[in-house]
């Protein structure tokens, strides 16, 4: 016979593994051509006008980018009502793998915008070139989610 723990041990593990894990929508995205508007090793969710010029006047100050005649930092782009910038800083060799998508997560209200890199070794372990092949802030946009979800950038290199 069984004894009641067993059972209770049984139950949990069925119950757990009917459990689903929350479900990840991939959505587009569509990359923008922003290359002097960079600053290494940050990221960026702008979501107006006013910011986009906030960080444009931030990041020319700071000494980075060419110059403001490359981007007009009074204006922005495109129409901040129906869409969201976002930018992560990103340094790669020639070997290694961009891979940058946007998710939805309907169950967490998050919208993800995941980076992440594949980095080949470098030359001392006969890997990559050792040389910086792409360097910038991989800006993209995507249509405004509603005021209930949280933008989120996730950055990893493996």
């Amino acid at each position: 016979m069984f004894k009641p723990y067993l059972i209770a041990i049984i139950l949990g593990i069925l119950i757990s593994c009917s459990e689903k894990e929350p479900e990840l929508e991939k959505i587009g995205h569509e990359s923008i051509v922003l290359s002097c508007l960079y600053k290494e090793n940050a990221e960026f969710i702008i979501e107006s006008e006013n910011e986009f010029i906030q960080m444009a006047t931030q990041v020319y100050n700071e000494g980075f980018g060419f110059g403001n005649d490359c981007v007009d930092t009074t204006q922005a782009p495109f129409s901040f009502n129906d869409f969201v910038l976002m930018g992560r800083y990103t340094k790669t060799d020639m070997n290694d793998q961009l891979s940058i998508n946007v998710y939805r997560n309907n169950s967490l209200k998050r919208i993800i915008y995941k980076v992440e890199i594949d980095k080949v070794p470098g030359p001392e372990d006969n890997g990559g070139f050792g040389i910086i092949y792409s360097s910038g802030m991989n800006w993209i946009k995507i249509p405004k989610p509603s005021d209930e979800y949280e933008i989120i950038i996730e950055y990893s290199e493996y």
